[in-house]
């Protein structure tokens, strides 16, 4: 099965340290509705929001698209 950005930005957050979505929402101030629909994949994520969360979790944004 073809990893998706959802996978990737989950398998990011993991990496940097945060043990669930909501510690990185809350960590980074982010509205938590909105990156868990990312990071579950019932919401796409745009190129702006992905240089976002490359940032924070230091990895690319081409690689997280």
């Amino acid at each position: 099965m073809r990893e998706t950005a959802a996978d990737r930005l989950k398998k990011a957050r993991v990496r940097a340290g945060y043990e669930t979505a909501a510690d990185a929402a809350r960590a980074f101030g982010w509205n938590a509705p909105t990156y868990f629909g990312h990071e579950n994949g019932t919401r796409g994520i745009s190129s702006d929001r992905a240089g976002s969360y490359a940032r924070a979790f230091k990895v690319s944004a081409a690689w997280l698209l």
